[in-house]
């Protein structure tokens, strides 16, 4: 019995002990299922507990949560941070994207500031223009002044005085075989004059042939000193002509340049048709400065009786040659050369008295004073009833010719009335 007994306890303890090495066995095979779901629940418990501030947290579980992060961490390894890192990224980029569509505050204000930006430019831009501008218009307007007025202060009308009237024509010269044109100034109460049958006399005006008509009324100023003279009583009213004669070098001569002679006569043609004029000797003088003024003695005196006087500023009395006077025309020169003809104009100055006045600047050099005496002499020997002089300061310029306007002006005017009288002083 007793052995019986403990052959049974032996084979019970035998059972028990198999089922003991079952269970370890089968709690060994459930224990990676079991941590598997504790760590889920860890999971969950941690995700919920990170909704929480982690300062209200007790303090085994963030040593817990850290301890579980950093063995995960380890575990995982590098590829799952790099999936988290760019996870991140991704979300990183979408917040960007993010703040550029849901800001239009900002998008405008950069619109605005490069608006701005853009006027300041503009602005900079129409300034330095307007700066450019008004310095080229300055320049231009400078030079073309001095070119109009060669430095000298406009003259003016006086307030409250009767003006004339500035007048352009254009003429054909059969002389030239061409249009020219005529520059014409008209006295105050010119039309007012003709209408009632007034004639008047007319101042021919040669220039230069490098100036320009309009220097005797811009540079000289005789539109208001007419104006003036005439209103003050100083002397009577008569046109001022001012043919076209600038271009080539031609001397107002019959030369290579053309017939400019016969064009001053084309000229006194058109105006005495157009023009209430004299149309006589008595009623014209010719006048002119430098070569002008040489053309006004060599075209007087070979058109006595176109002509009454003359007048000439710095004016030559010998034909220097050079051109118009090359080739052919050589022989021409002492035609031309009024103080080597002058001396046979005895007969014809004495039936065709002449008036005539000559200045010069004291600092010009050719001629020369002792030639323009000379050359009066021999005048007023031919039969010339009044030749008439003057020497002043100044060289071969406006500063030398345009002080005597006035009174080049007022003695044509007393010519006029001269050669009216009967050519009786």
């Amino acid at each position: 019995m007793l052995r019986e007994r403990l052959v049974v306890l032996d084979r019970l303890g035998d059972a028990a002990a198999s089922d003991q090495h079952d269970r370890r066995d089968r709690q060994q095979q459930d224990e990676p299922k079991r941590a598997r779901a504790s760590r889920e629940r860890h999971d969950d418990a941690a995700d919920h507990e990170s909704n929480r501030k982690p300062g209200k947290r007790h303090p085994r579980e963030r040593l817990r949560v850290g301890t579980r992060q950093l063995l995960e961490r380890q575990a995982s390894g590098r590829p799952r941070a790099e999936v988290r890192d760019a996870r991140v990224a991704e979300q990183v980029q979408q917040a960007d994207a993010g703040d550029r569509r849901d800001h239009p505050e900002q998008d405008n204000e950069r619109e605005v500031a490069e608006a701005q930006t853009l006027m300041r430019r503009l602005t900079i831009g129409l300034l330095a223009l307007a700066v450019l501008t008004t310095g080229c218009y300055g320049a231009w307007s400078y030079a073309h002044n001095y070119y109009v007025y060669r430095g000298f202060p406009v003259v003016h009308d006086l307030p409250g005085i009767a003006r004339g009237r500035e007048v352009k024509l254009k003429i054909w010269s059969h002389a030239l075989h061409s249009e020219r044109k005529v520059l014409v100034y008209l006295p105050p109460h010119y039309f007012s004059g003709a209408r009632a049958g007034y004639r008047y006399p007319v101042l021919y005006l040669l220039q230069a042939s490098v100036m320009q008509p309009t220097n005797y009324l811009r540079v000289g100023g005789l539109g208001p000193l007419v104006d003036r003279l005439v209103d003050t009583g100083k002397m009577a009213p008569y046109i001022s002509v001012m043919p076209a004669g600038n271009g080539r070098d031609h001397e107002w001569a019959n030369a290579a340049a053309g017939n400019y002679d016969g064009y001053v006569l084309d000229v006194v043609h058109a105006i005495d048709k157009r023009l209430s004029t004299i149309r006589d000797r008595s009623g014209r003088i010719v006048a002119g400065l430098s070569e002008g003024g040489y053309g006004a003695i060599n075209v007087g005196l070979h058109h006595l009786r176109t002509f009454s006087g003359f007048e000439s500023w710095s004016g030559y009395y010998v034909q220097p040659g050079g051109y118009p006077f090359v080739g052919k025309y050589v022989k021409r020169i002492a035609a031309n050369s009024p103080a080597l003809y002058v001396s046979r104009l005895h007969g014809q100055l004495h039936r065709l008295p002449l008036r005539a006045f000559m200045y010069m600047g004291h600092r010009e050099r050719n001629p020369t004073l002792a030639d323009m005496m000379r050359f009066a002499r021999e005048l007023r020997a031919a039969g010339g009833r009044i030749v008439e002089t003057g020497y002043y300061p100044g060289r071969h310029n406006w500063k030398l010719w345009r002080p005597h306007i006035p009174h080049m002006l007022v003695w044509a005017g007393e010519g006029f009335r001269w050669a009216e009288n009967g050519y009786r002083r």
